[in-house]
């Protein structure tokens, strides 16, 4: 840690002993939060996406402004199948990036631009990726613009925010842990599998939200700070990221830095009313992980809000804040396809999430209910391809959000899915079809050892999609 840092940490520390937390609302005027905007925001995020909690952390670091249940929000055991390097890879060799500026320097990327040339060895010295194959299956027809809008509006540029104080030093005085560490072989040929926990707390000095990882790799060691970098968005991983102490758990971790992430929601905040769109402060956690996603694009953890089709609810949410009249509905085509792999099939309930690209969802809380295969098959047996049909309220097309999710109950709980198919039309709207992948286990005792699998081909972010960088 550089000594500028240093102070400033010191300054940061010396000011939140002093002043009291915020609590005057500043959501639309400054970004920011107050305490209590905060519960109400983790509340409805934990409402919505069961993978994420409330928790207390350890009880000497507790922040008597915060009620003692909900001192900060964690999901676990996310999973992050590819590094950050080979998406950018990927998505360079489809045409590449280019930065847009207006007069006032906020540019947006507009996607396949002109490619980028090749970074030479000095601005780059990650291991290569080159070697590393990854099969891209899943299609998608056509993406919409976030929230439906045409304009180009300005957004947030991370070049306007460069601050050399977030820079991280690879200092060893700094990056002591007492925990045991993992260090991954040199063989570039073979992926690897990574899980992290990822929490949220409040930024008492900042007044917003900020982001921590916890990384793992494939046999559940803890990774090394500094290789968390490998999953962060290279126009990121050296100026926002820092690896401090975590406010509420023991050690050290990277961090997202919150240094200007106040401006980037007003910013936001900003695009989304000139739309006509009204912000509501329980839907900023939506909206904060949606632009957070940029920056750590690999690292697959939950933030579409869920709409339960069998609700007689008149609203139909969505992560941007955004309502939509709920009584025109969808139809949807859904083709499952379970391995022929030993033991693949499962007897357990089996629900789906269908999320479309500004984060609108539905879900499906038991599909076998939609099952057109008779009332005497057995579903989600080995080497079955089962077809299910229903109808729910409308969201965009393409769908390109996947949260296939087991209950783990039953005789045989663990189940390999080979695939999703999803068709989806209704009335104005044209036929839509996107295939998922899956390609692996939803079971307790076999890797990745998770009963949910999320596939967010909304990620990166689509030709012609304001990309919101922090």
């Amino acid at each position: 840690m550089v000594l500028s840092q240093k102070l400033h940490e010191a300054f940061k520390g010396t000011v939140e002993r002093i002043t009291g937390p915020r609590t005057v609302s500043a959501f639309k005027e400054k970004g920011v939060l107050s305490v209590s905007e905060f519960v109400i925001a983790g509340d409805n995020l934990v409402s919505k996406c069961p993978t994420w909690s409330w928790e207390s952390g350890e009880p000497g670091k507790r922040k008597p402004y915060l009620p003692p249940n909900k001192q900060f929000l964690i999901t676990r055991n996310v999973p992050c199948l590819r590094r950050a390097a080979s998406v950018e890879e990927e998505y360079e060799a489809a045409g590449g990036e280019v930065l847009l500026d207006d007069e006032d320097n906020d540019g947006w990327l507009a996607t396949h631009g002109k490619p980028k040339e090749a970074k030479s060895d000095e601005d780059e010295n990650l291991p290569s990726m080159e070697s590393l194959e990854i099969s891209n299956k899943s299609s998608i027809k056509q993406i919409s613009s976030y929230i439906g809008g045409d304009e180009e509006d300005d957004i947030p540029d991370m070049t306007e925010f460069e601050e050399t104080d977030n820079i991280i030093e690879t200092d060893p005085a700094t990056l002591q842990s007492t925990y045991l560490v993992a260090h991954e072989p040199d063989d570039d040929n073979i992926l690897r599998t990574r899980t992290y926990d990822v929490s949220i707390t409040y930024d008492k000095y900042y007044q917003t939200p900020r982001v921590w990882l916890t990384g793992y790799d494939e046999s559940r060691m803890l990774l090394q700070p500094e290789l968390v970098l490998e999953d962060v968005s290279q126009d990121h991983a050296h100026k926002t990221v820092t690896i401090e102490d975590h406010p509420h758990l023991p050690g050290k971790h990277a961090s997202i830095h919150p240094c200007r992430h106040g401006a980037v929601m007003k910013k936001i905040i900003d695009v989304l009313m000139s739309r006509g769109v009204e912000p509501e402060v329980d839907k900023y956690l939506f909206l904060f992980l949606k632009f957070m996603a940029s920056v750590i694009p690999t690292i697959e953890y939950d933030y579409t809000m869920d709409f339960d089709v069998g609700s007689s609810s008149s609203l139909f949410l969505c992560a941007s804040g955004v309502t939509t009249d709920s009584n025109e509905e969808c139809v949807y085509i859904l083709y499952v396809k379970t391995g022929s792999i030993i033991n693949g099939g499962t007897n357990s309930k089996i629900s789906i999430t269908l999320a479309d690209s500004t984060g609108l969802s539905v879900l499906i809380t038991n599909l076998t209910q939609w099952g057109l295969m008779g009332s005497t098959h057995d579903y989600f047996e080995r080497g079955n391809l089962d077809a299910f049909t229903g109808r729910g309220p409308c969201i965009d097309s393409p769908i390109c959000r996947l949260n296939l999710t087991s209950d783990g109950l039953g005789s045989q709980h663990g189940w390999y899915c080979d695939s999703v198919e999803v068709t989806s039309t209704g009335p104005h709207k044209g036929c839509s079809q996107t295939t998922f992948y899956v390609d692996r286990w939803l079971a307790l005792d076999v890797p990745p050892y998770q009963l949910n699998a999320i596939i967010d081909n909304c990620l990166p972010l689509p030709p012609h999609h304001n990309n919101f960088i922090i």
